[in-house]
């Protein structure tokens, strides 16, 4: 892998960020979609730590999520990606360089994922006065929730993985071509 120059770096980190707002407010304004737009947002920055440029990705990180929060007017909604979707891919990319074992590496997933969706319930909670607890669908206890939760986030991770391939075969090479 070959190093970027520091004008290609923050090129790319503000493309990561102009695409990571539109598709947060996408989501906070489309009826249906909330979801892939979440799931869309949360891939931009995945691209800058793929080719281990970790701090463009972490201020592209901070960057759209304080730009999100300014520019949208339901900041319930953007708990997601605050909490967990926005900063998934910068861990991915580090655990799959330095974690060789698939099952620990995809067990530091869900532990990743479990950890940060407590501390957005908990954000939501004290920051905004929203009680998760009183909001589980269908009336689910809450050990069952955790473990619809844990299938869900084995579930991402899997669809995370096939479009990481995807970035890293078809598109990185017409955004960064070989020399």
């Amino acid at each position: 892998m070959r190093k970027l120059a520091v004008s290609k770096q923050i090129t790319l980190g503000a493309m990561v960020v102009s695409l990571t707002v539109l598709m947060l407010y996408a989501a906070t304004v489309l009826p249906t979609g909330k979801l892939a737009c979440y799931f869309i947002a949360s891939l931009f920055v995945y691209a800058l730590s793929y080719e281990g440029i970790y701090g463009i990705a972490i201020l592209s990180y901070i960057a759209s999520s304080l730009l999100a929060f300014l520019l949208i007017p339901d900041k319930l909604s953007l708990i997601p990606f605050f909490a967990l979707l926005g900063h998934f891919g910068i861990f991915k990319a580090f655990a799959q360089l330095h974690l060789r074992d698939r099952f620990i590496r995809f067990v530091s997933y869900l532990l990743y994922c479990s950890v940060f969706t407590a501390v957005g319930a908990v954000a939501a909670f004290y920051l905004l006065g929203f009680n998760i607890l009183e909001n589980i669908p269908f009336g689910l206890p809450v050990y069952a929730a955790v473990l619809v939760l844990e299938a869900t986030f084995a579930v991402y991770a899997a669809v995370f993985l096939i479009c990481q391939r995807f970035y890293e075969t078809r598109i990185r090479n017409s955004l960064l071509p070989r020399k």
